[in-house]
């Protein structure tokens, strides 16, 4: 059960609802600038064809039957029995030139036909949320295995459970970029702003706090042992900081990990952030925090990175910040075929 896939430049823009940070928040001033648009972009022309670039392969289906209680007791009424049908998907990504993460929580269905060429009717679902993960061997570090994908139909109440599927299509959202850039910034607080890219601007928030001194350590020797143990002299502190990244012409820049939502009256702009990380200058060491990203999709406020580390011996002068530039989401449909459905009656012993 091996699919094609074709890629389907998705119309219209994307915007984050969730987590809207503006700069005066943290201390830096958010100048008002000119709203632009960006062209639609055919995304087959700037990345040839996709559908040789991702397999999905149908690893399992599970047919499950559900209760709910109507009142005061379980009833039976077929209004409200719930029906399932889950299909477990394996990923792989064949080729990941210029794919900067997917959305495999949230596949969208569009149709289904059973054995005998049946439409197999459905309970609608909306997923107007969509959750990137980094696509993994893009961009060179921090990126994340991609985990197995759940599709799952609720049959309409009228429609008996299949013997089989003989096809089912549907979509995942793709999100693919001109090129992945790194972008450093002195770890200074109230660092001004610097110019990251063509209209992009970065700057360190004044609340971020300064960087810990060095880490002092002494040698323990737990008594009637002879470990030798590294301890620290004082408690450990923590690195800490905001940045803001910032359109100049007033587009929205997005983080990667936000909860995407579509709005027809925004578009996606000439840049994504995919995450920071902390740099030491003197030893080339790259350091992964826990960090997030917020974003205003009015674009005015930009996106807004946090980060948090224990101080280590190292000493981190920069922050590092991963940036997707001029992004494309796009549909990449799936076609899953001859899929047998197990049955829920007792087995027959042989």
């Amino acid at each position: 059960m091996r699919m094609s896939l074709v890629s389907i430049l998705l119309a219209g823009a994307v915007f984050t609802g969730v987590g809207m940070v503006h700069a005066s928040e943290h201390g830096l001033r958010a100048e008002k600038v000119k709203r632009v648009q960006r062209e639609p972009v055919d995304a087959n022309a700037l990345y040839g064809n996709l559908r040789e670039k991702l397999e999905v392969v149908c690893t399992s289906a599970m047919v499950s039957s559900e209760v709910t209680n109507a009142g005061h007791k379980l009833a039976r009424d077929r209004n409200r029995l719930e029906r399932k049908l889950t299909f477990s998907l394996d990923l792989k990504i064949l080729d990941s030139s210029n794919l900067v993460g997917l959305d495999v929580n949230h596949p969208v269905i569009l149709t289904a036909v059973d054995g005998d060429s049946t439409d197999i009717r459905w309970l609608p679902r909306s997923y107007p949320v969509r959750e990137y993960r980094v696509a993994k061997g893009f961009g060179g570090w921090g990126s994340v295995q991609l985990p197995r994908a759940v599709v799952q139909l609720i049959l309409a109440p009228s429609q008996a459970i299949p013997a089989s599927v003989a096809e089912l299509t549907g979509y995942f959202h793709a999100l693919y970029a001109e090129k992945v850039i790194e972008v450093d910034i002195p770890f200074e607080p109230n660092h001004p702003w610097i110019d990251a890219a063509p209209n992009l601007r970065i700057a360190v928030a004044e609340n971020t706090p300064p960087r810990p001194g060095p880490l002092e350590l002494r040698t323990f020797i737990p008594s009637g042992s002879s470990h030798r143990f590294t301890v620290p002299t004082a408690p450990v502190a923590l690195y800490e900081y905001y940045t803001l990244v910032q359109s100049t012409t007033g587009q929205a820049v997005l983080g990667l990990e936000d909860r995407w939502i579509m709005a027809v009256s925004w578009s996606l702009g000439d840049y994504v952030v995919i995450g920071t990380r902390l740099y030491d200058s003197q030893t080339n060491e790259l350091a992964f925090p826990e960090e997030h990203v917020w974003s205003d999709p009015f674009g005015k406020g930009g996106a807004v990175c946090f980060g948090k580390l224990e101080q280590r011996e190292n000493g981190y002068d920069t922050i590092r910040h991963l940036i997707a530039v001029h992004p494309v989401e796009v549909k990449i449909p799936f076609v899953l075929t001859d899929i047998p459905i197990p049955g829920l009656g007792p087995t027959e012993a042989k």
